[in-house]
């Protein structure tokens, strides 16, 4: 079982360690998870039981506030120069260990360089480290705990396993051809009916037109009977005139 060892200060960022305490937890299990050394019995060195439980670890992370490099102590003194400090211990413990040693940063610390740190301390900057910003919290805590799996040689799971399974295709729907529409028939509307007073006046016109026939013919044929010249003439100019049909206008039109 990978151990995972949390180093910070609670006057510095005690609420980001927290917080990150709690997804490691998630991660990796509670086993996995060392963050205090507060409860060392009576009488026992401090300075063991944080080297004992080092190499129980192995990775140590040590979470950086803005203020994590110059919190004094009640005489004034930096803590950091103070070699009973627990913060100093574990990472110095950790370096000579070579186990990972990986610098946190929070609430926009940097990570500080190596001449303002004790000499037990120098290599702690030139640890490669990560930034957990309030914005991007999730995010930037899963990577750390990627980066972690790798240096453990564990494979990092899926963050949604469901997601990597292709949805299954779209059922098909057979449709019906779709017969095409009846074609119906609009008969044809019948002539609007003659209406009284034009069928009289078309009968009208008929007996004229019929009658000056008559006349014509009857005419003609009287003038041909004659032999005369009045007669042979009159036969020239009538016959003439009925091919011509000047009944024509008395055709009806519509």
């Amino acid at each position: 079982m990978r151990k995972i060892f949390i180093s910070y200060r609670r006057d510095d960022a005690d609420e980001a360690a927290g917080r990150l305490s709690d997804h490691l937890v998630n991660q990796f299990g509670q086993d996995s998870v060392f963050m205090d050394v507060d409860g060392i019995a009576p009488g026992r060195d401090f300075r063991k039981v944080i080297e004992e439980t080092l190499t129980q670890c192995d990775v140590l992370l040590g979470v950086m506030g803005r203020n994590w490099l110059d919190i004094k102590d009640e005489g004034g003194k930096r803590r950091l120069d103070n070699e009973s400090d627990f913060v100093r211990l574990e990472i110095a413990s950790a370096l000579r260990r070579d186990i990972p040693v990986i610098p946190v940063r929070v609430q926009g610390a940097t990570v500080p360089k190596p001449d303002s740190l004790p000499a037990d301390l120098k290599d702690f900057s030139y640890r490669n480290a990560v930034e957990l910003t309030h914005e991007r919290w999730n995010s930037d805590v899963q990577l750390l705990v990627d980066k972690m799996r790798r240096l453990f040689n564990e494979p990092c799971p899926p963050v949604n396993q469901h997601l990597a399974t292709p949805p299954p295709p779209p059922p098909v729907i057979h449709q019906q051809p779709v017969a095409p529409p009846p074609q119906t028939f609009t008969p044809t509307a019948p002539a609007p009916p003659v209406s009284a007073e034009l069928a009289s006046r078309q009968r009208t016109r008929k007996i004229i037109k019929w009658s000056l026939v008559t006349i014509f013919t009857l005419s003609t044929f009287s003038l041909m009977a004659q032999g005369d010249a009045n007669g042979t003439l009159g036969g020239f100019i009538i016959v003439p005139f009925l091919i011509w049909d000047p009944f024509k206008w008395f055709v009806v039109k519509s």
